[in-house]
């Protein structure tokens, strides 16, 4: 029932009440304390059954929470009824008390005590509609507002609120000297007393004389004629308030002592510590004592386990560790060893926190955890605040787990990384070790690549933004650069100056003197060609050609390097032909201009390690692909006279003939025609070439007779047979004519010729037979030629069609095992196929179960026949595979043996048969595999042993190794285990030559075995190099075979290191040495044919060295080191007259020499850059170039040497900066030839100081001490005043002295940034390099004045003239600046002394007493600073 009053009923309003403090305190509603063994008892003050009419349902006011009660005791919160807390000075909260569970208006309260506004008044309900809550609510909700800020505003005005500023005192008063006027108040009734003598809270006593008058007193004074009055009365007051301020002072001494620990029961801690958990427990009682056995990690899992409040947490820690700290004391230890104790107790409570926070992280996941790691970092980040942790060691164990965090819990680190995140990069080291940690973190999920970490990743990117942008120095990171510098790369090719591009270019800067060893110095000509010699099967020519743009600018030296690579004699293989000319082709296509720049190549100087067929042989290819414009050539001819016969103009003549005619307009072959007549180049006849033609398309000679007619032609003539070739093989294969003989007398001719393009495009005629065996002698060719055809760009699709074929053959013929073999083989160098290679493989097994299965049928009647027949011919050998029966021990043992007699004859012995070898020895490993293994390993043991000069043995391996009965491995293997010098070199000749491939072999399988030579050699060097090493020992080895030439010359390039490490190990027997020395001589003398011959001595070798032949020249200086010559006097020179004439290879040269002629090399370049660095005109004595050239030796050598003691020129460059210093205080702006050289020779200086502090760190004292005079030097240097406006090189500077800290110790940075602070050098820059920054208390100092001493009288005197000083003064005031001089100038204080005698000491604050509450009384001066110190007043 809803009783209201009547609409005309106006309700009253509630009487008015002082306000002080919030109503709960009014009505001494004081919050519910909670349990604790000093506080059992319920007040009896405390409310029961109350319901709070003016909280808001779905909100209750989070200070009042703690004071709800359970059940029926408890606060009732009234919906829809406004809040008003008392710190917004609202209106006082309406409550009502209720009696048990039920609700009612009235209560047991009398009519006296009821408030208007809880008086119910009866009346009838009345009838209302459902209201629309929304809006309803709404409107209720605004009016409230409304009526709520009329009510405070009135209650304002009305002066009902006490001020803010009023002193709060405890009930019944609540507030001092605050009593609104009501009319009631003893004040407000006038009185006689109160109107003669004033209101008194207390009236006074009857003789007390503050009653009487004082003008009797003192109106005599006042009347007199001397008027001595005002005098008299000034020295009264000024008396009492001197005896005031004297009396008021703080000078009893401090009473401060840490609470005592005592040792109490198990029972009994718990109780204090749940005591001291409970707020309503004043800190004075629990300061009594506190219980001993609580300290480090304990005292924290205490803390967190009973919810200690945080700064009650703190408190107990300082309680405890003040009394630790003053346990050392109490020993009788001071001086450096108590200081040196206290150091060590705070590392292990810093240690103890640690472990307790982490701890804390180790328990992620289990209840509570979130509460609980809330409370631990809040306690961690309290003790570091309050400075009561070794900031250095704590922080530096923040970044080490940061570094070191699993991925789970690496969130963590960086939530705690950040609340330390200003100091922790306020020091340049710790900051890049968080650099470094972020970092490392990112390049590991970088290489993972799961999309889970894609939030972490974004916060680490983000903290690397931060950092860039605040702190962008300890994103400097030399030492790193290489591993993480791609994940601060700039987004934009653009230089500019954004953070990206300053953090990139500062980095390179500082990681070019760290990088420039032997092994990473290339010049720019050696990193083109070691980028084309690793092109692999997948080529981007477009990627490729924009890469050899950036390596070499200049397109005309880049052309030039592209041809002189492509006809080295120093590089084996044809596929650099088609390379060089697909990357000229593409740089053509960007906008080159190559024509002018191979226009100028060809009448240019030839050189003798250049091959001009090879040469032409690119140019031709450029033509056919339009690359090269022929008509421009031509007209090049005629201009430039090289028609006349003049020097060097064979190299531009010889091209005209081999101009393809089907790529040239009529016109132009009309020209060719012309110009070849006035040269008297006459080509091959028609007629030569159509009987060739014939030849070799009928198929009717030999290989070998083809062969040799085919090299007999002119290479023009070579290049028309080719296409005449191809053109007639197109047509053929269409109408599919090609067989397999066919194909393998085209392929030889093509091989003979060199026209690899002309190969590819009879591979891709013919690869529509249906022929398997065709197929599989394709897939061999694609094999053997796959890096050329991969530079012609027919690689991938030739590979494609081929497995297309195989899909389509397979459905439709019996499996052919060459062919799957074949296929296998070609597939295994592409990873793509790898899902192929496994149907290829259960395709083998089917075939070999089937062949087995044919094999393996019951034995027949004439068995013994069989074993009695003698197996002479070759017939009887084809009779017992094709009787299809099984065979014993023996008879298999008769059949090999026949086998292997008939593969061992001599080519020319052979019969039409003799093509079965390779299908005989398989059918016999059909019939016993394991049985046919022992055999053929058996026959290889022999073999490799008592080969000799008899060859015929090889023949029988070359067999069993091309039908795939044996293989490379257990060869290589045999003859390593050998250990002979005889076997390693008929193994390294099975596989390398060419000429030891059994003759009675079939093409296709003779082809075949030398797909698995260069298939072994390019797989397995590791292998063959060290057995190609022990052949070289072998007198017989076959140096001059140029299978075995080629071999070392393809070892020499790509597996250049490999190589001269195993010539260093090789042992120095003198077959070795002679075979080694004639093979060293071949290759240095390559493409010197009607020259004088290169000899085997130092100069010769160091003026032959360039970029395409360093590689041979630096094997030939290994090999004079290895035979033991006395060249150590030669080479140094050699090398200085090199570099002298512009030698690019220099740094590969110091990589073979000796460590005296490196150290000779870095002394002469030491001396050189410290004699031209300390004049006094720079560097200016030499080029800029020069002088960079200089040190880029310096850089190499000092890498490159080894026991070189840095500490000399260290202190020589410290010197030269404390030099530096005057001149840098000199030059004026306007000077810029001087400010130039200055700032250059600042460049070299710390160009030498990063490059010497890379090397280890010294473990000498005299050497840490070097650096860090070299250290303090360029701190100077960085904070002189005349380089303040040099922003680039104070950034130099910056770094080069971040980075020689890094290499020095914590205790030595301390002790060089005291002693530069000492110095009054305060500096951010410098606190950031050496981590030292002044305390926050460092401007506190302890001031004495002792008395002055002298007699009474002369002090008097000084006092006197300090009055007098005073009093002339005051006329004139000085300014603050005056003021602070004159105290810095010793005035005179008015005591008579000097401040000149006053001594100051500096005051350390211990941080572990500044505690509140610390004794149970309260004393005047009983905090641990004492207030004597400041004179302070009491209160």
């Amino acid at each position: 029932m809803d009783n209201r009053p009547a609409l005309g009923l106006q309700r009253p309003l509630p009487p008015q009440r002082a306000l002080t403090g919030s109503y709960a305190l009014q009505h001494a509603l004081k919050r519910t304390p909670q349990p604790s063994r000093l506080n059992n008892v319920r007040s009896v003050s405390q409310p029961v059954n109350i319901v709070d009419l003016t909280a808001d349902g779905a909100r209750i006011d989070a200070r009042n929470a703690a004071a709800f009660l359970n059940n029926a005791d408890r606060l009732y919160a009234s919906p829809h009824v406004i809040n008003l807390d008392d710190d917004d000075k609202q209106r006082p909260a309406k409550r009502a008390k209720t009696a048990g569970r039920g609700f009612r208006a009235g209560g047991n309260i009398s009519e006296a005590q009821r408030d208007a506004a809880h008086q119910a008044v009866p009346g009838s309900p009345l009838p209302s509609l459902p209201p629309r809550k929304s809006v309803i609510a709404s409107r209720n909700t605004a009016q409230r507002s409304r009526r709520a800020l009329v009510h405070r505003a009135a209650r304002r005005a009305n002066g009902l609120e006490p001020p803010s500023i009023a002193t709060r005192l405890p009930a019944p008063k609540l507030v001092a000297d605050f009593h609104p006027w009501n009319g009631h108040h003893a004040e407000d009734i006038l009185t006689e007393t109160v109107v003669k003598g004033g209101y008194f809270d207390k009236a006074p006593a009857p003789n007390s004389a503050e009653t009487t008058s004082a003008k009797p007193t003192i109106w005599s004074n006042l009347s007199a004629k001397n008027n001595m009055g005002l005098q008299t009365l000034s020295y009264l007051f000024t008396s009492v308030m001197e005896k005031r301020q004297a009396m008021g002072r703080v000078t009893a001494p401090s009473t401060f002592k840490p609470p005592p620990r005592v040792t109490v029961t198990d029972t009994k801690r718990e109780a204090w510590l749940r005591d001291l958990a409970n707020p309503d427990v004043p800190l004075r009682k629990q300061s009594r004592t506190i219980p001993h056995g609580v300290r480090g990690k304990l005292l924290m899992e205490q803390c967190l386990g009973k919810d200690i409040p945080m700064p009650r947490a703190v408190w107990l820690a300082k309680c405890v560790g003040a009394n630790e700290l003053r346990a050392f004391r109490r020993k009788g230890v001071s001086g450096a060893a108590a200081a040196t104790g206290e150091a060590k107790w705070v590392r292990e409570w810093t240690v103890s926190v640690e472990q307790f926070l982490d701890g804390v992280i180790a328990c992620c996941g289990q209840a509570e955890w979130q509460l609980k790691m809330d409370y631990a970092v809040k306690l961690a980040t309290s003790f570091y605040t309050e400075r009561l942790l070794e900031r250095h060691h704590y922080l530096d164990w923040i970044v080490t787990s940061f570094a070191q965090a699993p991925l789970e819990r690496l969130p963590i680190w960086i939530i705690l990384a950040q609340l330390y995140w200003k100091d922790i990069t306020a020091f340049g080291r710790r900051g890049r070790q968080l650099a470094e940690a972020i970092l490392g973190n990112l390049h590991s999920m970088s290489q993972a690549r799961l999309f889970v970490n894609d939030t972490l990743k974004a916060r680490l990117h983000k903290l690397l933004m931060i950092l860039a942008a605040t702190n962008r120095g300890c994103l400097i990171l030399p030492k790193t650069w290489q591993k993480y510098g791609y994940l601060l790369a700039p987004r934009t090719a653009t230089p500019n100056d954004t953070p990206a591009h300053n953090i990139l270019r500062r980095n390179a800067r500082l990681v070019a003197p760290l990088l420039k060893t032997p092994q990473n110095t290339r010049c720019a000509l050696l990193r083109l060609y070691s980028m084309l010699d690793s092109v692999a099967l997948c080529l981007d020519v477009a990627k490729l050609s924009a890469a050899c743009l950036a390596a070499v600018r200049d397109i005309n030296r880049l052309v030039s390097a592209l041809l002189n690579w492509s006809a080295s004699v120093f590089r084996p293989g044809l596929c650099r032909i088609y390379l060089a000319g697909q990357v000229m082709s593409q740089l053509r296509k960007d906008g080159q201009d190559t024509d002018s720049a191979i226009l100028g190549y060809l009448g240019s100087d030839p050189v003798n390690s250049v091959a001009s067929e090879h040469v032409h042989r690119v140019l031709v290819e450029l033509v056919r692909r339009d690359a090269f414009s022929a008509g421009r050539y031509m007209q090049w001819l005629i201009s430039s006279g090289a028609l006349s016969g003049g020097h060097g103009s064979s190299m531009a003549t010889a091209l005209l003939p081999m101009l393809p005619r089907g790529a040239l307009s009529p016109h132009l072959l009309n020209t060719r025609h012309t110009l070849m007549n006035r040269l008297k180049m006459i080509p091959n006849g028609d007629e030569a070439l159509a009987s060739v033609e014939a030849a070799v398309l009928s198929s009717a000679e030999s290989s070998q007779d083809i062969r040799s007619t085919v090299q007999q032609l002119s290479s023009f003539a070579k290049l028309e047979l080719a296409e005449r070739l191809v053109a007639r093989v197109v047509v053929w294969a269409k109408d599919g004519g090609m067989s397999l003989p066919h194909f393998c007398c085209l392929r030889d001719t093509m091989e003979t010729i060199g026209d690899l393009q002309a190969l590819a495009t009879i591979l891709e005629a013919s690869i529509h037979t249906d022929d398997t065996a065709l197929l599989a002698t394709i897939c061999d060719t694609i094999s053997m030629y796959g890096k050329a055809f991969a530079a012609i760009g027919c690689l991938q699709s030739m590979v494609d069609r081929v497995s297309e074929r195989y899909r389509i053959l397979r459905a439709q013929q019996a499996l052919d095992r060459s062919f799957i073999l074949a296929l296998t083989v070609l597939l295994s160098r592409f990873p793509e196929k790898a899902q192929f290679i496994k149907y290829l493989d259960s395709d083998l097994a089917i075939c070999d179960q089937q062949t087995s299965l044919a094999v393996c049928s019951p034995a027949s009647d004439n068995l013994i026949s069989m074993h009695a027949s003698s197996l002479d011919s070759d017939s009887d050998i084809d009779s017992v595979f094709a009787s299809g029966n099984t065979m014993d021990e023996h008879l298999m043992q008769r059949v090999f043996s026949r086998i292997v007699q008939r593969a061992g004859k001599a080519s020319a012995q052979l019969d039409h048969g003799s093509t079965k070898i390779c299908s005989w020895l398989n059918q016999l490993r059909a019939v016993d595999a394991n049985n046919f293994d022992s055999m053929a390993r058996s026959y290889a043991i022999a073999a490799i042993k008592n080969t000799g000069e008899n060859t015929s043995m090889l023949t029988v391996i070359c067999a069993l190794v091309a039908g795939g009965c044996l293989r490379f491995d257990f060869i290589i293997d045999l003859a390593k285990e050998t250990k002979s010098s005889a076997a390693a070199s008929s193994a390294v000749r099975l596989l390398c030559s060419t000429t030891i491939i059994n003759g009675a072999l079939h093409p296709v399988e003779a082809y075949r075995y030398r797909v698995q030579q260069k298939r072994f050699r390019r797989e397995s060097a590791e292998k063959v190099i060290p057995l190609l090493v022990l052949a070289i020992e072998d007198p017989r080895v076959a140096i001059d075979d140029d299978g075995f030439h080629n071999l070392v010359m393809e070892y020499a390039v790509y597996k250049y290191a490999d190589c001269i490490q195993a010539l260093r190990d090789a042992p120095s027997s003198s077959a070795f040495l002679a075979n080694c020395g004639r093979l060293v001589t071949k290759m240095l003398n390559l493409g010197r044919s009607g020259t004088q011959p290169v000899s085997l001595d130092v100069k010769s070798i160091v003026a032959l060295a360039d970029p395409l032949s360093v590689v041979q020249c630096t094997g030939a200086l290994a090999f004079l080191a290895k035979a033991g010559d006395d060249n150590d006097t030669e080479l140094l020179p050699a090398v200085l007259e090199a570099i002298a004439n512009g030698c690019e290879v220099w740094p590969q040269l110091l990589e073979v020499a000796n460590q005296q002629t490196i150290a000779g090399i870095y002394k002469w370049a030491k001396e050189q850059v410290l004699n031209n660095a300390s004049k006094q005109d720079g560097v200016e004595s030499m080029s800029r170039e020069e002088f960079s050239r200089v040190l880029d030796i310096l850089d190499v050598a000092h890498h490159a040497a080894k026991g070189e003691d840095s500490s000399s020129i260290i202190g020589s460059v410290t010197e030269k900066l404390r030099a530096l210093e005057p001149r840098l205080s000199g030059f004026t702006e306007a000077v810029v030839e001087e400010r130039q050289r200055v700032m250059f020779t600042l460049q070299v200086l710390m160009h030498l100081t990063i490059l010497y502090s890379s090397s280890a760190s010294p473990d000498n004292d005299a050497g840490k001490q070097t650096r860090c005079n070299l250290l303090a030097a360029v701190c100077m240097i960085l904070v002189h005043p005349g380089l303040q406006s040099h922003q680039e090189i104070l950034e130099y500077i910056h770094d080069a002295a971040s980075t020689l800290a890094d290499t020095l110790p914590a205790e030595a940075l301390a002790s060089l940034g005291q002693s530069i602070l000492r110095n009054g050098k305060s500096d951010p820059r410098l606190a950031s390099i050496l981590g030292t920054s002044p305390p926050p208390d460092a401007w506190l100092a302890l001031v004495s004045q002792p008395q002055p001493q002298g007699s009474s009288q002369a002090r008097a005197l000084m006092k006197q003239a300090a009055n007098q000083q005073q009093m002339a003064g005051r006329g004139n005031l000085p300014s603050p600046v005056q003021q602070t001089s004159s105290l810095q100038k010793a005035a005179l204080r008015s005591d008579g002394r000097s401040l000149a005698e006053t001594k100051t000491m500096p005051f350390a604050l211990r941080r572990w007493e500044i505690m509140s509450d610390a004794t149970p009384m309260v004393g005047d001066n009983d905090t641990s600073l004492s207030l004597s110190l400041f004179g302070a007043r009491k209160v």
